[in-house]
């Protein structure tokens, strides 16, 4: 039933083809802040992160020799790229069903075998788009909780283990002083972006052209009265204050002071940390609470490991490998997809990561407050009921 003729169809190398085809899920912070791909030549990679500095060239007598300068700073770490490998299965119970969406009743005359052949073909296309949109938001998932965390956690089968780069990472924690918590509706957002703005420049030697909100932030900046006040005009001189849907999960808030405000609500289920269920939480790329500032012009890119191939082909370090092994005797067969990506941030002063409120609860309290007590006022106007 899984003959070698339709088997030979989905090769490593046939597949790969398809697979570029195939569209992907959502990639906004590989695609923005990790542009450049990197096929690795060993088993351990050595990344380099630079945390130069914009410094002059000095100047020197004509009568002396140039004078030695200090090379910029960076630091060297070696890591070796996790592996990421979902499998899925199809077995001849698999085939002998009808499929999602399949007519069996068309009036053709096709035989059994054809059909159960459509069905190989489609369920092989089918688990080849779910696993390669799984790896493509694990790879996400790896990108984002770097930016948020300065860690990117591995916990899986058979590993546990944590690429850490905290100890280089610039963070800010605005939440320890009430005068600059954004769950104190008064504070003044405008002059902390500028702050940000110019703390950037400093370090990365970049201009700040781009900031991602968590939903929390984003809610506190809607409910900011500095910005309500703003929001009574579509653009002022400050900036533009038109929201713009960039595409599913991603929204244009609007341009303040030159740097353009986004929001990324791409959600994935976390595999470790489960309900009262059993079930994974779902939640959201970027950190509710915090914000991520950056430049588009970032120099960063995900460095892709050596796979081994079992088929005899040797070693690969491209970022998705598609292969199909059959097992005639349970008349089963299984579809790997493999990829070792490591996320590098060339330039670790090209991100600061700053967490801006605490969550939901304070400014939904806060919220209700205030239509509470004009719900009470009308209540109090409100003609009673008579008691029974």
């Amino acid at each position: 039933m899984l003959n070698d003729t339709l088997i030979s169809l989905y090769q490593p190398r046939q597949m790969l083809r398809a697979l570029q085809l195939l569209p992907a899920p959502l990639t906004f912070i590989q695609d923005t802040f990790f542009k450049e791909r990197v096929g690795a030549t060993a088993e351990a990679v050595e990344v380099d992160f630079y945390k130069g500095k914009r410094k002059l060239a000095p100047f020197v007598n004509m009568k002396v020799n140039g004078e030695v300068v200090e090379r910029d700073s960076f630091v060297t770490d070696t890591y070796k790229p996790p592996l990421i490998a979902p499998e899925m299965i199809i077995t001849v119970e698999d085939l002998q069903k009808r499929m999602a969406g399949e007519t069996i009743y068309d009036g053709s005359a096709s035989s059994g075998a054809d059909r159960v052949n459509r069905r190989l073909g489609a369920s092989q296309a089918k688990d080849l788009v779910e696993m390669r949109n799984s790896v493509t938001r694990r790879i996400e998932w790896m990108c984002s909780t770097l930016l948020c965390t300065g860690k990117i956690p591995i916990k899986g089968k058979g590993v546990d283990q944590e690429l850490d780069l905290s100890r280089y990472w610039n963070y800010q924690d605005l939440t320890q002083d009430p005068k600059t918590n954004w769950d104190n509706l008064e504070v003044d957002i405008f002059a902390q972006i500028r702050k940000w703005k110019r703390k950037f420049v400093s370090q990365s030697g970049l201009t700040c052209d781009i900031m991602i909100f968590g939903s929390n932030a984003l809610d506190r900046l809607y409910a900011n009265k500095e910005w309500k006040e703003q929001q009574k005009y579509i653009q002022t001189k400050l900036g533009d204050y038109q929201p713009k849907i960039q595409s599913e999960g991603l929204m244009l808030v609007g341009v303040v002071l030159g740097v353009e405000i986004y929001t990324y609500e791409e959600e994935y289920l976390d595999d470790q940390d489960l309900d009262v269920l059993g079930q994974p939480k779902a939640k959201q790329m970027i950190d509710v609470n915090k914000v991520i500032i950056s430049s588009t012009q970032v120099s960063n890119k995900i460095i892709f490991g050596l796979l081994y191939m079992v088929d005899g082909l040797g070693t690969t370090n491209i970022p998705l490998v598609p292969e199909t092994f059959i097992d005639k005797k349970a008349k089963n067969l299984l579809q790997r997809l493999s990829s070792r990506p490591l996320p590098v941030p060339t330039n670790i002063d090209g991100f600061i990561t700053a967490t801006v409120c605490t969550g939901g609860d304070t400014l939904a309290a806060k919220s209700s407050g205030e239509g509470n007590q004009e719900s009470e006022a009308d209540s109090a106007n409100a003609p009673k009921k008579a008691s029974k």
